[in-house]
This record gives C-alpha cells, sequence and structure tokens, in this order.
C-alpha cells in the first residue's frame, strides 16, 4: 500500500510540474512534443516499480525457491497417494485372505 501511495504521490507531483512548465509554453509550436514527453515519463514512472522488480536481486532467488517448493509438494502429493494406494490394497488383502480362512473354519 505504502508503495502504491509512493507512485500516486510521484505521478501527481510531476503532472503538477509538468503542467506548469506546459502552461508556460501553450501557445507554443513543440506543445505537442511536451505531451509526448510527458506521456512517456508518466508510462516510466508508472513502470518503474515493476522494473525495480525484475532487477531485485531477490528476484531469480524467489522464482527458483517457489519452483522447487512447488516440485516438492509436487512430489509429497504423489506419494502421499503411492502409500493410500499402498495401505488400501494391503487392507483389501488382509480382508481377502482373512475372509478365505474364516470360510475354511
Amino acid at each position: 500500500m505504502e508503495q502504491i501511495l509512493h507512485i500516486v504521490k510521484n505521478l501527481l507531483i510531476f503532472i503538477l510540474l509538468f503542467s506548469i512548465i506546459s502552461n508556460l509554453f501553450s501557445k507554443s509550436r513543440y506543445q505537442k512534443y511536451f505531451d509526448f514527453i510527458q506521456g512517456i515519463i508518466i508510462i516510466i514512472i508508472v513502470m518503474m516499480p515493476l522494473f525495480a522488480w525484475f532487477t531485485s536481486d531477490h528476484f531469480l532467488d524467489d522464482s527458483l525457491m517457489e519452483i522447487i517448493r512447488e516440485r516438492e509438494e509436487d512430489t509429497y502429493e504423489n506419494e502421499l497417494k503411492m502409500i493410500g494406494e499402498q495401505r488400501d490394497q494391503m487392507l483389501l488383502g488382509d480382508l481377502g485372505e482373512g475372509g478365505a480362512q474364516r470360510a475354511d473354519e
């Protein structure tokens, strides 16, 4: 939330300053260039947190750890399924053998 407020604050300050400069040169033939530059700078200000996140030292480490964690979860889930299937087979096998033994008695 704090980061969003920081971005909005920077945008408001920039737009205010650029509006003042733009009004000073409102009758200029360079007005369309001012507007173009203003648009580019606004896009850059909004995208800066995203660029900072991608260029962070921890970005690759965090991504790798997330992939490893997901793979480990999948492995654990598969192991639990196999253990459950083996348990079911053992229980069914014991019941089948026990039922056959009781019938013989």
